[in-house]
This record gives structure tokens, sequence and C-alpha cells, in this order.
């Protein structure tokens, strides 16, 4: 099966993208005049412009809303410097039932500018970012794809759902990327390659702890799916990550031998090189090497750890 590629990205905005008080407002839900005052007692950063008027960068603005709760989250406020929230139009981020019912439709009917505007949306509105990555993202794929009995009876929507699915991620990536005090990582950042060695169709979690280990600071190299051994131990010799993570999944469908040699040639390149290897997926043997990480909130405080 081809590996499907993830649609072309819109505009995300950036960090240097500069808000003023009146959009902040809005956003959340205050009126101009509280922006203003937190700006000028210090409590969300700005800067002022030639003329004395306050402005204040996405990534400020983000993390400041984000502390306010779904509630406070008015995504048509902030779509001009976030075009993806436009995606979130009309829907209720707290409304759970609500949120998981139009990503699925919108997943399964290819519209990625709504799974996507979703996802943003509830980070955005102050979701942690791996329960976002868990659920809608993984858990409305994982929910589509298990109504396929067969890969081909589906193809079509599967790949597309998956494409849509490492797009909403990257998106993610991309903005979390945009808010962070600095565009480059330090020289001294730690490292992490990640690849999938298992069932195409379900390596969706290997492109969303990419987007954990990003968020988390550090240096990424995603190899993908269907990563040969070979492929997997040249790698790991060469970049020499701190962390190897290996995810296999497709239980009955994944090429077991395969698999199997995948998890033994990173073991090896860990040992060689001093990394540590972690692993996940239902497609495992019993007795793989390694550490289990069996979610990506458990990635997430390992990393944080």
């Amino acid at each position: 099966m081809p590996v499907p590629s993830a649609p072309p990205p819109k505009p995300l905005g950036g960090a240097r993208a500069m808000l003023s008080p009146k959009q902040v407002a809005l956003a959340a839900g205050v009126s101009e005049s509280t922006i203003k005052r937190l700006v000028d007692d210090g409590s969300l950063k700005a800067e002022r412009t030639a003329g004395g008027h306050r402005r204040i960068r996405l990534g400020d603005a983000l993390r400041w809303v984000r502390s306010r709760g779904c509630g406070q989250l008015d995504p048509a406020a902030l779509s001009a410097a976030v075009p993806a929230l436009e995606g979130a139009a009309g829907v209720d981020l707290c409304d759970r039932t609500a949120v998981l019912h139009r990503y699925a439709q919108a997943l399964e009917a290819g519209e990625d500018a709504v799974t996507t505007g979703l996802a943003v949306a509830l980070f955005v509105a102050g979701a942690e970012l791996s329960v976002v990555l868990e659920e809608p993202i993984r858990g409305r794929y994982a929910a589509l794809r298990s109504r396929c009995d067969h890969p081909s009876r589906e193809c079509v929507v599967l790949h597309r759902a998956l494409a849509n699915s490492i797009a909403a991620a990257g998106r993610l990536r991309d903005l979390i990327r945009d808010g962070a005090d600095t565009a480059t990582l330090p020289a001294d950042a730690p490292t992490m390659a990640l690849a999938d060695v298992g069932y195409e169709v379900d390596s969706l979690p290997v492109h969303l702890a990419a987007t954990v280990a990003a968020a988390a600071g550090y240096d990424v190299t995603n190899l993908g799916p269907s990563v040969p051994a070979e492929v997997l131990g040249g790698t790991a010799d060469r970049v020499r990550p701190d962390l190897l993570w290996v995810s296999a999944g497709g239980a009955g469908r994944a090429d077991a031998a395969a698999v199997a040699e995948a998890l033994a040639e990173a073991a090896r390149a860990c040992e060689a090189t001093g990394g540590t290897l972690l692993v996940h997926g239902d497609a495992l043997p019993a007795d793989a090497p390694g550490e289990r990480v069996n979610s990506l909130s458990a990635l997430a405080r390992r990393l944080a750890g």
C-alpha cells in the first residue's frame, strides 16, 4: 500500500504574528480594557508600536488564552492569526460529544480543514497536547479503522483519513513551534528518533509521538512507517538518539518476522550508542525488548521526567 501524503499546509500565522488587545479580548471572552490592564501590570507580555499601541505576540496570546479554559475561547477571533481555527467554527468546544461527532464526520468525509481546526482549537482552548492527540485524533481514526474489515474495502477513505490525521498532528506541532520563545532548538537539545515497523495503515502513533517529542523540546527524526530493520539500525547508528521510539501497530496484519527483526536491530543500536529504546503497539511480541510506553500521555510524562 502506498504511504499517504499529508494535504498541503495552510498558513498558520507564526511566532512573529502580533495581535491587538481587542483580538485577544474577543478570543478570551473578556473586555478590551481587561487585556490592556493585564498588559500594563505585566500579567500579559506585550510590546509597543512606534505609535504606542499595545501588541501581543501570538505565542504569548496563546499561552494566556490556553489558561482561560475551553469555555472562554472564540476560535473566530484568532482565525486571522491562526487560520486553522476557521475549521472549528460553530462547534462548542466544551461539548465533548459534539466535538467528537463533528470530528468523526469530517474525518470520514475528508474535511481536513475541520479535523485540523478542531484539533488546533481544542489545544488553544487549554487541552493537554497528548489528550488532543489521543482523542479526537487517534481515537476517531481508530474508530473509523475498526469499521473496515479489510483495507481494500475503504482504502480511499482510510488513506485520506490517515493523511488528514497526520496533518492535524503536524499543524499542532507547527503551532507549538510558533509559540516557542525561540525559533531554533538549543545545540544541547535531547534527541529522539522514531519509526513504525508494523502495518502501515495503523502507523498513526509514530506521527503523534513525534509531535509529543517536539513539544517536549526534543530534536526529532521521524522515519515514518514501514521502516526496514537495516534503515532503522543505520539511522540509530548515525543519529545516535537519546531515545529511539519503535511502534508496531496492526496486530494480525503486521509482518511478525519483520517486526521482530526491526526490534532486535533497534535494541542492538541502542546498546551500541547508549540510547534508550521505547516501544509501543499491539503488534509487539510479548518478549519485545525496550521500555513499553502504552499511551501518548505516558510518553509525555516520560519525556517530561
